[in-house]
Parts: C-alpha cells; sequence; structure tokens
C-alpha cells in the first residue's frame, strides 16, 4: 500500500476544503501578482500602487519590478532596507547576485551555519481529513534539532516522496502541493514570509527542483503526455515570486527527476520524454538552455513497464545511479545503472520491499535504503566495484531510537560538520541518522514534531542546504 493511503488511513476520511490564505492571480502582462502579499508584477509587469521589487525593494518612479527575467529597475533605485536594487550583476544588501537577465544566482549558506527544517502537517486535530500547517525546525551546527515556535498556512502537501526544495542560500522555499499549485515561503530575520499560499501552475507539479544558475523551479508532471506531462519549468523572482510557466519537455508518467552536479545534465525517471521512444525508465537531457532541453540518451532498467520510480539517487563519484521502484504494481526493487560520461548502462536489480528512497555515503561505497509504506526499516546497501554490481541490500539497522514509522524519501547534508548527516521525516517525527567513514550508518536521534493525534502526523519535509 502508498504510504500517503497508509497515512491517510490514520486520519478521518471526510472531506474538507483547503484553507488558503492567499490566491495567485493572473494579470494581463503574463505576470503573477500575489493579492495578499503585495508584490509588485513579474515577467514584464509593472508594479503599481506600491509594489514590491522582486530583490526585495520598492520600485521607484515607476520603474518596473524585477522578474524571471525581463523586467527592470531604475539604476539606484532604493529598496525598503537602504541597499540599492541594480539592473543586473550586482550583489543587493541580501546577499543575492542578480545576474541580468537568466534569473538570480543565490550565494550559498554558510557551511556550518544554522540550518532549517519544514515539516508539513497535512491532518487536522479535531478529526478532518485536510489541513495546511507547516512548522519550522532549527538544526544547530552539531545536528541538534529545535523546534522555533514558527508556524504558518500554505496549500496542502502530503507527498513524502517529494520534497520541500530551497534556494542554495536558504532563504526561499518550494512546496509542491495538492490542485496543481506551489507554495512558496522565504524565510526573513523573524519569521516567515508566504509568498504564494497557492500559485497555480496550470499543471500537476510532483518533485521540484531548483535550478540556481537560471533561477528556475524544474518540475515533473506524471500525467500522460497527452494530458500535459512531462517536465516545466518556472520563473523564480529573486525574492521567490513565480511567474512564467513553460510545458519544455512532453512525456508520459515523468516521476522523478535529478541535477547532475556540476553539469547542465539531468537525469529523468519517465516512461518517454520528448522524442524518446515508449516503455522507458531512465533519460538524460541537456539543459544547457532549460527551456528548450534536449534529449541525450534513454534506456530501460526494469524487466517489465509496472515501474513506478519514487526517486533517483547519484554517487559522489557519478558513477552508480540508483532508481527506487516504489509504485502500486510491484513496489520491491532498485535499479541500478552506470553513468559514464552521458551513456546508461544497466546493472541489474537489487531486491527491496517499497523503497522510499536511496542516499549515497559521502565517505564509502555503501548507501542507506529507506523501506516504507508498512515494510518500514532502514537497511545498508553495498556493491562490488571491479566489476561495478553485486548490490546487497542488508537486515535492518540496529535502531537507538526505535525501529521507524512511514518514513519519508532521505535528505543528506553533503558539506560542512553535518558531512554525512541523513534527515528523514517519519509519522509523527524527524529522524537522524550518520555516515560513518568505516561504512557504517548510526542512528543518530530522533525529534518528535509539534501536535498530537492526527495533527502531529508528516506529510513531507525539507531541509536548507
Amino acid at each position: 500500500m502508498n504510504r500517503a493511503l497508509l497515512v491517510a488511513s490514520l486520519a478521518a476520511v471526510t472531506f474538507a476544503g483547503c484553507n488558503c490564505t492567499q490566491n495567485p492571480v493572473t494579470p494581463p502582462d503574463g505576470g503573477t501578482i500575489n493579492t495578499g502579499g503585495g508584490v509588485g508584477a513579474l515577467g514584464g509587469g509593472t508594479a503599481t500602487g506600491g509594489g514590491s521589487a522582486a530583490g526585495g525593494g520598492t520600485a521607484t518612479g515607476g520603474g518596473s519590478a524585477l522578474g524571471g527575467g525581463g523586467g527592470n529597475v531604475d539604476a539606484g533605485a532604493t529598496d525598503d532596507d537602504g541597499g540599492v536594487v541594480m539592473d543586473g550583476g550586482v550583489t543587493t544588501d541580501a546577499g543575492i547576485t542578480l545576474d541580468g537577465g537568466l534569473g538570480c544566482v543565490f550565494t550559498p549558506a554558510p557551511a556550518n551555519g544554522t540550518r532549517r527544517i519544514v515539516v508539513s502537517h497535512p491532518f487536522p486535530p479535531d478529526g478532518g481529513s485536510r489541513d495546511n500547517r507547516y512548522e519550522v525546525f532549527e538544526v544547530s551546527s552539531t545536528g541538534a534539532v529545535n523546534a522555533t515556535g514558527v508556524e504558518f498556512r500554505m496549500g496542502r502537501s502530503g507527498d513524502y516522496s517529494s520534497p520541500i526544495v530551497f534556494s542554495p542560500d536558504g532563504r526561499i522555499g518550494f512546496v509542491a502541493q495538492e490542485q496543481g499549485t506551489i507554495g512558496v515561503f522565504r524565510f526573513e530575520e523573524t519569521g516567515v514570509t508566504v509568498v504564494h499560499a497557492a500559485f497555480a501552475t496550470g499543471f500537476s507539479p510532483g518533485k521540484l527542483t531548483f535550478l540556481a544558475a537560471t533561477g528556475q523551479l524544474l518540475a515533473t508532471d506524471f500525467n500522460t503526455q497527452n494530458n500535459g506531462g512531462g517536465l516545466y519549468t518556472i520563473d523564480v523572482a529573486c525574492d521567490g515570486t513565480l511567474s512564467t510557466v513553460r510545458h519544455v519537455a512532453p512525456g508520459n508518467s515523468a516521476s522523478a527527476e535529478l541535477v547532475i552536479p556540476t553539469s547542465r545534465f539531468a537525469l529523468v525517471a519517465s516512461r518517454s520524454l520528448l522524442n524518446s521512444p515508449m516503455m522507458q525508465d531512465l533519460h538524460i537531457i541537456n539543459l544547457t538552455q532549460p527551456t528548450m532541453p534536449t534529449l541525450v540518451t534513454s534506456t530501460t532498467g526494469f524487466p517489465d513497464r509496472d515501474a513506478i520510480p519514487s526517486s533517483i539517487a547519484l554517487s559522489p563519484d557519478q558513477r552508480l545511479v540508483a532508481l527506487s521502484d516504489n509504485g502500486i504494481f510491484s513496489a520491491n526493487r532498485i535499479a541500478f545503472f552506470e553513468l559514464s560520461g552521458t551513456t546508461l548502462t544497466s546493472l541489474g536489480l537489487a531486491n527491496t520491499q517499497h523503497p522510499a528512497g536511496v542516499q549515497f555515503s559521502p565517505f564509502t561505497n555503501s548507501a542507506l535504503v529507506v523501506n516504507t509504506d508498512s515494510a518500514d526499516h532502514y537497511r545498508l546497501l553495498t556493491w562490488t566495484t571491479n566489476p561495478l554490481g553485486g548490490f546487497t541490500v542488508s537486515a535492518p539497522l540496529a535502531y537507538a531510537h526505535g525501529r521507524p514509522q512511514l518514513p519519508t524519501v532521505p535528505l543528506m547534508i553533503d558539506r560542512g560538520n553535518l558531512e554525512g548527516r541523513v534527515f528523514i521525516g517519519e509519522l509523527d517525527a524527524i529522524r537522524q541518522l550518520q555516515f560513518e567513514r568505516d561504512g557504517g550508518i548510526t542512528d543518530v536521534a530522533s525529534t518528535p514534531v509539534s501536535g498530537t493525534g492526527n495533527a502531529q502526523i508528516v506529510g513531507t519535509i525539507g531541509i536548507t542546504p
């Protein structure tokens, strides 16, 4: 059974509508104005009536607000903080570099700074079936997780396989939500600003990836190609405001994506994509121009066409790809591929029940496998390197904090003091595991989230880089 169904079975099943506090409106110029936030028009729309410039400043003298690649601000206009909002190529006081038309390049946060975790709570405490509450935690440089007491509301998000993603500076978060919407929030010095409670995309967002080089979101849609399936890009302004949506790669059953680090290539799990043959499992696309991606190669890794991959993982040396199948037909396997340049070679399967995801160790040739959907466990994955293969999934780890319940996909910190620390949302807690340099995995901590009963149930989580 799918984790979402299991989680829902723990809550009441009566339907209640989404309690969204803001609604996006599409103005005639094609930009997006958030009716609840006073944000100026983007994508070429002019900020009027005191709308804010995309970098956080107020557009003066009738200047247009900075958009996802088309707006302009009068040179030298001052923002609310007294900083200067320029028309490109200049770092603002917010620490964001504007690249002059391609979007925003966000300065990475300090490797050992305080991080934040955001957790969605998709169920209410009163026995209803739907809620849209989000909770914020802080993570110290030593890994201590503490509730901040900060909560906010957007659209509802209960898909454990679609983590909350962030800009590299950790300021802006993006959430795939129900009813074809994306929620966007921004961390301020104190509290959280909801940029979009429910930005209407016109498609069904699944997995999200933030493309820092171009200031865009890349999103999957699991629908068939005739119903709008494939990949989409959405322009992101420097304050997180979303604007232009583009269907850039039509396809069938696109369920996961992963941008290969330090490259312009991405891995996409989809039965077909762009001009590929039908009934494939994995594709490589070239994102040199994200609004016009090109297909590089496609291949199969499963012996049948029943797979519904939940996630893609790539080893640190970019040699090994793991494709987890947690679909409703055959959710008991992981397909492996060797990646050499832009060539994919199938390496066979490892059997394990309901794999939500794989996370590779940054230190050794080993990985974590997360089993969910009532098969709840954490296991160690190992393999041989010469030749590449012999994939073995271990018995469950030794737990210091109890067996997990309905874990989500694993999220790992890959730099600083916490390199190799993995965070996983569970039914009512946040689990921490640590990859050790000897190849093992240690169960470090479990932190309860807020609420009681149904209101404590975790939907999805995300952690700032």
